[in-house]
């Protein structure tokens, strides 16, 4: 799954580029037994090959395959441990949040209600919506300062119109507007770079950038299956299930749905009921080692490109198996569900 998801690298000249086969891969079978493996205080574990193939993007024709060691990966006993460096480990499955969208109200310390809605994505960023007691509906990214959810849904490229004709009830929405009424597309990304990065000077290109990396890049942000799922369900929404990055689409029916709440006695989601949670087991915490061992690797091959001359390059001097075997070692090692 993950290098299906793991695109092509390229150097900064985008002159090659390297792909990893998801396909063409082979399991070898262990080195040693599992006896064996305790006798001589080893890993127990499988090797995987895949084909990589390095192509120059102006010539097609000049390119080169080959099968390159990925990575070790400790296998599972008929006990359910791992044999690493002869001690038996186990992993522990962890319950987390479900991804998904939950809508909630709370009293603050002057006794006024407010309504928040949280969206909770598998990877990345948590977003939080909240409409205070004037009605105004704000987004919290992360820990930074509230931004206006006009602000907001402008720069993901919602026009004044599309907000006024999808929203239920668009008159609860006008104040919010009244705020930033007039803004142009260039003010609206300068204001929102100033909430999310203040003190550094603003441009136009880095806020778009900063939205890109945050919402839009599926590397670092990911709903997941389980989280498309539930707010296509909760929101009545058609958004194709591959589709787990957030979209304006999203965006504007949360916020609809958010006044809705406001204005009727629905009750608020249980975040701890255990419907709204999941276990993430060894397999998933695993996949998540080998998704960061594989961004150190992309690194590794990148800087490669940029040193060594282009006649000398190799798949095999490019694709290095540590970075992926030192990131579940890691895991094995000092992760605190193993």
């Amino acid at each position: 799954q993950e290098l299906e998801n793991f695109s092509a690298i390229r150097d900064y000249l985008g002159e090659l580029e390297l792909n990893l086969s998801a396909k063409l891969y082979k399991i070898r079978q262990p080195k040693y037994t599992l006896a064996e493996a305790k006798r001589r205080d080893t890993t127990y574990s499988v090797r995987i090959y895949t084909l990589s193939q390095l192509l120059y993007v102006n010539n097609s024709k000049n390119k080169t395959e080959s099968e390159v060691l990925l990575c070790d990966i400790p296998l599972m006993t008929n006990q359910g441990t791992f044999l690493v460096n002869g001690i038996e480990r186990i992993i522990i499955n962890q319950i987390v949040r479900s991804p998904g969208i939950y809508y909630k109200t709370s009293v603050d310390k002057q006794i006024h209600r407010y309504y928040t809605a949280s969206l909770i994505s598998n990877r990345g960023t948590w977003v939080k919506f909240e409409m205070d007691k004037d009605d105004l509906i704000h987004v919290k990214i992360d820990k930074a300062k509230k931004i206006s959810a006009y602000i907001f849904l402008k720069a993901m490229g919602v026009t004044d119109q599309d907000i006024f004709t999808k929203l239920d009830l668009p008159e609860y929405f006008r104040k919010t507007y009244k705020e930033y009424e007039g803004l142009s597309l260039n003010e609206t990304f300068l204001e929102l770079h100033n909430k999310l990065r203040p003190g550094e000077p603003p441009t136009v290109k880095s806020a778009q950038q900063l939205l890109y990396s945050r919402f839009f890049d599926p590397k670092r942000y990911d709903l997941g299956k389980v989280g498309r799922y539930k707010i296509n369900k909760r929101l009545n929404l058609d958004i194709e299930k591959n589709i787990r990055i957030l979209t304006s689409k999203d965006v504007l029916f949360i916020i609809n749905e958010l006044i809705n709440f406001r204005l009727s006695s629905t009750v608020e989601d249980d975040i701890d009921h255990l419907g709204n949670r999941r276990i993430r087991s060894v397999g998933e915490l695993l996949q998540n080692q080998i998704r960061i061992g594989l961004n150190r690797l992309e690194r590794i091959a990148q800087e490669r490109m940029t040193i060594c001359e282009q006649k000398y390059l190799r798949v095999n001097i490019l694709v290095n198996s540590k970075p992926i075997v030192s990131s579940i070692r890691e895991f094995f090692g000092s992760n605190p569900l193993s």
